[in-house]
């Protein structure tokens, strides 16, 4: 009996300290530690976010064409989502999923919108795609055939 409970404190043990190996912040604030755990807030995502997007193309039915009429700038949990080159600003609520560093929900204040997305950076690109399953186990395709995917460039400073 004493062995099995050792091994359980063990095995728990083992998990928790998996669990917080995914709450790596990947890019630490200056003089920080680089396994800082990361906040439960999404924290890490919010400022990999920060900034204005522009959208450049979008792949759709798996054809990639050019398309620039929406542009988002976050900062933090708070942004501006800009349709049609500036003639309609939207204030969003950003929130960073807590259980999957790729996914957001953005959400239109004052209206009942809210959009989940997939999302991904790369090359110095933001990819997002919409997640229109319930499924929480759902898998993100970038390739634009099940759903269209906004490529995103950062604008520069």
């Amino acid at each position: 009996m004493r062995t099995f409970a050792i091994s359980s404190l063990l095995v728990l043990a083992v998990a928790a300290g998996a669990a917080r190996a995914e709450d790596v912040d990947p890019e630490p604030q200056s003089g920080a530690s680089t396994l800082r755990p990361e906040p439960q807030s999404g924290a890490s995502t919010l400022r990999k976010l920060k900034g204005t997007w522009n959208s450049v193309r979008m792949i759709s039915s798996g054809v990639e064409r050019n398309y620039n009429t929406v542009s988002y700038t976050f900062d933090g949990e708070n942004g501006t989502q800009t349709l049609g080159k500036g003639k309609v600003n939207r204030q969003v609520t950003l929130k960073a999923d807590k259980k999957r560093k790729d996914y957001v929900e953005i959400s239109v204040q004052n209206s009942t919108l809210k959009y989940k997305y997939f999302y991904k950076i790369e090359k110095g690109e933001l990819y997002l795609t919409l997640d229109r399953s319930n499924d929480p186990k759902a898998k993100p395709d970038f390739s634009g055939t099940s759903t269209p995917v906004t490529i995103y460039a950062q604008e520069k400073k």
